[in-house]
């Protein structure tokens, strides 16, 4: 069975399988009432229908991804990405995690300095490249006189908010992982800037294979164990699928020749 994204995130406790409606829960930390939330639901089912019956009567072959993908386009032109990103802070807040609070509405203060409106589908990987160097180099991009650099960590720390903001994005259906400019960019930190140097000397074949594998994992845990355990490849100018042991008859491509070596 496949399904259309109403938007609406609730936890498994805030749902009621049976009467197919959300409930309230001890640790509410969404803005708007159960009830509320139901009727905007209902809505933005109601609307998702009349939008399929339509499609499906202008063209009755259309496949669920022609069908997705063309109600995708009549439903996402727009979407401000501040406004999902304080959706994300007000739930700090929410669950009394008032220091991330104040960390994440001070990313997106520094952003609206470079960036006054945003539209999350604006936020590619060409945004994203910018504005990293607008943290790093400040007047180069900076319109005021009283700039300042950054530091590598907090560099990406900011990245690592706007990371999450596109993260929610896909999750609801407001943009596909292949929008997502994070899809195709590894966040570092100070301590692995000769990781992040060697892997931009990479072809971009290998950038794009060491992105997609990364980015696959569902779990941060399970992302940044697959990093720590291909950096000594990446450090050696190594793609995923390189050969380094030097017994590949087909180099640099491994064909698992190194499986000798175990035995």
């Amino acid at each position: 069975m496949q399904y259309f994204a109403t938007t609406y995130v609730v936890q498994e406790n805030e749902w009621d399988a049976v009467k197919s409606k959300v409930v309230k829960s001890k640790a509410w930390s969404h803005l708007e009432s159960p009830d509320r939330m139901n009727f905007n639901i209902n809505s933005e089912y109601n609307r998702i229908y009349r939008m399929v019956e339509n499609a499906l009567a202008n063209n009755p072959n259309l496949n669920f991804s022609q069908l997705k993908a063309q109600i995708k386009g009549e439903r996402n032109l727009t979407f401000d990405f501040y406004e999902l990103a304080q959706e994300i802070i007000d739930r700090y807040r929410s669950n009394n995690s008032f220091g991330t609070y104040d960390k994440c509405m001070s990313y997106v203060r520094k952003l609206k300095q470079f960036a006054q409106r945003l539209d999350i589908h604006t936020v590619d990987l060409n945004f994203i490249n910018k504005y990293e160097d607008y943290l790093r180099n400040g007047p180069k991009y900076e319109l005021r006189k009283n700039s300042i650099k950054n530091s590598p960590n907090t560099i990406h720390s900011n990245l690592k908010f706007i990371r999450q903001v596109m993260n929610e994005a896909v999750n609801r259906d407001l943009i596909s992982n292949s929008e997502n400019p994070f899809s195709k960019k590894v966040l570092v930190t100070a301590k692995n800037e000769a990781l992040k140097t060697a892997f931009e000397k990479l072809t971009p074949g290998r950038q794009k294979a060491y992105c997609m594998h990364f980015n696959d994992a569902k779990q941060t845990k399970t992302r940044l164990d697959r990093i720590e355990k291909y950096t000594d490849r990446i450090l050696k100018g190594k793609g995923i699928m390189d050969c380094v042991c030097g017994l590949s008859k087909r180099m640099p491509t491994c064909d698992g020749s190194h499986k000798q070596l175990k035995q």
